[in-house]
């Protein structure tokens, strides 16, 4: 049982999304699909030792993009410009069972982190430049199973266009 607690989004963090929204539209390159919310008040970073309490057998390891840039370019997101050369490349992640509100974390290189934005369903997030491991927290804390179940690329989204992108 994991003791991580994910703390959810504040209203500021929701008015912030709003505001950024557009932002968000313009620098993914299309307005087709639902675009990225991950910015740095959506999300917990984590020590080394919060990891203690995790099940690796309930990770979902995927694999580098090689194409992937690096995710800074001194205060600068890369990661989240598609159209500057940003990760193109994401995995569509769902909870085994979708009876409850979940969140995603991840391990990634030196990224350890939760997101605060609470999922029902599926979610799609980034492939960079490192292997990640992602995995799945309950409100209360407690792990879940996840599963990958696509990938795909922004701009060609497809059937996964509307699901949230982290």
């Amino acid at each position: 049982m994991s003791l991580l607690r994910p703390i959810q989004e504040g209203i500021a963090g929701r008015i912030a999304d709003s505001l950024m929204m557009p932002i968000m539209y313009l620098l993914q390159g299309n307005v087709s699909e639902v675009p990225q919310r991950t910015h740095f008040w959506n999300n917990l970073h984590l020590k080394n030792t919060d990891a203690f309490g995790l099940d690796a057998t309930m990770f979902e390891t995927v694999s580098s993009d090689p194409r992937a840039t690096r995710r800074w370019l001194g205060p600068l997101p890369l990661f989240h410009m598609a159209i500057f050369g940003g990760w193109e490349q994401f995995v569509v992640l769902t909870p085994k069972i979708h009876k409850e509100t979940w969140f995603v974390g991840w391990i990634a290189g030196d990224a350890f982190g939760l997101s605060k934005i609470p999922l029902t369903g599926s979610v799609r997030l980034g492939i960079g430049p490192a292997q990640a491991q992602f995995f799945g927290v309950t409100i209360d804390g407690r792990q879940i199973d996840i599963d990958i179940v696509g990938y795909g690329t922004i701009g060609k989204a497809g059937k996964f266009a509307k699901i949230p992108l982290l």
